[in-house]
């Protein structure tokens, strides 16, 4: 599998549609490290045959496929990767249930720490693979959550870092100290590769 420094494309219930997000996939896959996949609204058994014929595909490619916040899921399937942030109830995992899930999951971990870099410290002590700041910029996704100061992305080492929110080949530039950029609008809507192609050039030129 690829490792964990590049673009981090991640799906949407409108922009990829299940009726065409394979398609839509397969033009990714060479320009990216991981496609996550984020459902909110299915159940996890309507998921599970999708969650082959998605992982078949960045197989395929060595892209890391990751199953955002479904635990359960994500361990029955034995996925390459889970992302986690926040509970059902919409409140943060506590160090302890960190500590659970890394112990129950063998795969990549990635853990949403938006601006707070004491979350992202504790992830990295219950051995996380990467942490996710954002929103780095406004989202088109994410319309209502608070932007973050990019300079945390200077305050922690030794675990990828992952930027996420409102990011496209304008700002992508400012991201130079990230790992990785996740995003989801800005790949999606029209010419994937081009997408996906600006967005790299943007972030490589400038970093």
């Amino acid at each position: 599998m690829k490792n964990l420094h590049g673009i981090y494309a991640i799906s949407d219930e409108k922009l990829t549609p299940y009726a065409i997000i394979k398609e839509q996939l397969l033009s990714a896959c060479d320009d990216i490290v991981c496609f996550q996949l984020r459902d909110k609204s299915s159940d996890d058994l309507s998921l599970e045959s999708w969650c082959v014929e998605l992982g078949d595909i960045c197989a395929s490619f060595g892209v890391n496929f990751i199953i955002n916040d479904r635990v359960e899921l994500a361990i029955k399937m034995k996925s390459n990767g889970l992302h986690v942030g926040t509970k059902d109830n919409g409140e943060l995992y506590s160090l302890d249930e960190l500590k659970c899930i890394r112990d129950r999951f063998h795969g990549i971990l990635g853990v949403s720490c938006y601006g707070d870099i004491n979350l992202a410290l504790q992830a990295k002590s219950i051995g996380a693979n990467y942490v996710a700041f954002g929103a780095c910029f406004k989202s088109q996704t994410k319309q209502n959550v608070q932007q973050i100061n990019l300079d945390i992305f200077n305050k922690i080492e030794g675990i990828s870092t992952c930027a996420i929110g409102g990011i496209c080949a304008n700002n992508a530039g400012m991201l130079k100290k990230a790992s990785m950029i996740a995003s989801i609008s800005y790949i999606w809507n029209g010419d994937i590769k081009e997408n996906l192609h600006k967005l790299r050039n943007s972030w490589e030129e400038n970093g």
